[in-house]
């Protein structure tokens, strides 16, 4: 049986529009944390958006480094109030550790 190797895809699973805006520019402020909120439509998009991702995960060979590195980016842009699933690879461990 052919194991599936892991292809990088140049585009997101999906995206979604938040309702809310950002009350200060977060790069002026030391922000700890970011609410959004969804209308209905808008988080099903995003629903969707993540189900594909850890479904393009869970079809990975997790017995190669590929599979095990395999990992979801969430992006959240405030200023333009959109969000995109992509996806990534978690960062290598540093030898320091």
């Amino acid at each position: 049986m052919a194991k599936k190797e892991a292809k990088k895809k140049e585009f997101s699973f999906g995206s979604a529009h938040f309702c809310n805006e950002p009350s200060k520019p977060l790069k002026e402020h030391k922000i700890k944390s970011v609410n959004v909120t969804l209308s209905f439509e808008e988080a099903l998009k995003l629903q969707l958006a993540l189900h594909d991702a850890v479904s393009w995960i869970n079809g990975l060979d997790r017995s190669h480094a590929t599979g095990k590195n395999a990992a979801v980016n969430v992006c959240i842009y405030p200023e333009s109030q959109y969000i995109t699933v992509n996806r990534t690879s978690l960062p290598k461990k540093s030898a320091a550790k």
